[in-house]
């Protein structure tokens, strides 16, 4: 089947945000004001898509208790994942069409200023924002490398029915991932 940049890119923020534990309750590659696809967080909006204050007040406690994670470790740790879930769709459309990731993300505009804000909540020196983007790019690269064959059942479902619901979604990743692993398990 042959599957369009659209369906790949929109694949790539799926897989990302799932990875993390944010279940997209609706995925499209109907274009709509201003996008192309748009996948969507209703019941349980990822990193990206809330402002920093929002995160952190549903993340971490009121008071930190002994042993648990400090409020700034929670809040770094969503803003990394934020810039991850961010880049996954650019990458994942870069390289369904093997062209270079930068020039993807001069075209994707929105998914670069969405990762930068991510970047900018925990790294405050410029230098290091550069470092992080790139750090967090080869950190996106490799999550969506090692899951390629989610990605394509993903675009390919979403080429399909051009839209896809959450449910669909979680049956596909959970089909996908129990078929890879029967076959490198040998069962």
């Amino acid at each position: 089947m042959r599957i369009s940049s659209t369906a790949a890119h929109e694949a790539g923020h799926i897989l990302a945000s799932s990875y993390f534990g944010n279940m997209p309750t609706l995925s499209t590659i109907e274009p709509g004001p201003g996008y192309r696809g748009r996948t969507s967080y209703d019941n349980c909006p990822p990193a990206h898509q809330a402002p920093a204050h929002v995160i952190i007040k549903a993340l971490a406690p009121e008071r930190e208790a002994p042993g648990e994670p400090a409020r700034n470790e929670i809040w770094r740790e969503g803003s990394r994942e934020s810039a991850i879930c961010s880049l996954a769709g650019p990458l994942a459309e870069a390289i369904h069409l093997r062209e270079d990731v930068h020039d993807v993300l001069d075209r994707n505009r929105s998914d670069r200023a969405a990762a930068r804000a991510a970047i900018d909540q925990f790294v405050i020196m410029p230098k290091a924002r550069v470092a992080a983007f790139n750090y967090l790019l080869r950190e996106a690269e490799c999550l969506v490398c090692q899951q390629w064959r989610v990605i394509v059942e993903l675009a390919e479902a979403l080429e399909t029915h051009r839209k896809l619901t959450g449910e669909q979604i979680g049956l596909i990743i959970r089909e996908t991932v129990t078929e890879a692993a029967a076959g490198r398990w040998g069962n």
